[in-house]
């Protein structure tokens, strides 16, 4: 029985030393492994271009366009704001004028409240229009520039073109840039509306 379990630990010994040597010996062949240089990889075709947003916004006379008719409604918006609030303040300053009876001042509490939630919902209403109006025109402005990229990209090859912005492309090789290109295409096949 000593003797079984003698054999049996030596037996154990010795695996335990193979098991180390196979462990140690496959990390000598990772090492070589990691120190031999990747291949370089061959550029297939592979290409992304991108374009200067600011540019595209500063040039695309269609874009300007479309931000003064934002910026006229926008303005009209204030307009019409200001003079609804000088009506409410209108409106107190009537009834703050005179001396009020109690049910002269429940009424004119009631017409002042009413007044008020009218106000509230045409602004709210004014701003909705105003973001409706934001929210249509960038996607009518970002379909043109898609419309355009896919027929000039039929000619061009590009994988993907991107829009550049700072602080999201942080670097960019100016072989690629296709503003101008996208500009010049975007003015011509969408002029300005006389």
């Amino acid at each position: 029985m000593k003797n079984a379990a003698l054999i049996l630990n030596a037996i154990l010994l010795v695996l335990v030393g193979v098991l180390f040597y196979l462990h140690f010996s496959s990390h000598k062949d990772d090492s070589r492994v990691q120190n031999v240089q990747p291949q370089q990889q061959h550029n297939s075709g592979f290409k992304i271009g991108y374009f200067e947003w600011d540019s595209v916004i500063a040039h695309f006379d269609l874009f300007k366009e479309m931000q003064n008719e934002y910026n006229a409604k926008d303005e009209s918006n204030a307009k019409r704001k200001m003079q609804m609030r000088q009506e409410y303040q209108n409106m107190i300053n009537k009834y703050s004028q005179r001396e009020l009876s109690q049910v002269e001042s429940e009424m004119a509490t009631k017409e002042i409240k009413k007044k008020e939630q009218e106000i509230t919902n045409e602004m709210q209403s004014l701003d909705a229009g105003l973001q409706e109006l934001q929210f249509r025109k960038t996607n009518e402005v970002n379909s043109k520039i898609e419309t355009f990229l896919k027929e000039y990209n039929k000619t061009k090859g590009y994988s993907f073109v991107l829009a550049y912005e700072p602080n999201f492309i942080f670097y960019r090789d100016t072989s690629y840039n296709i503003t101008n290109d996208l500009i010049r295409g975007l003015n011509a096949q969408f002029p300005k509306k006389k």
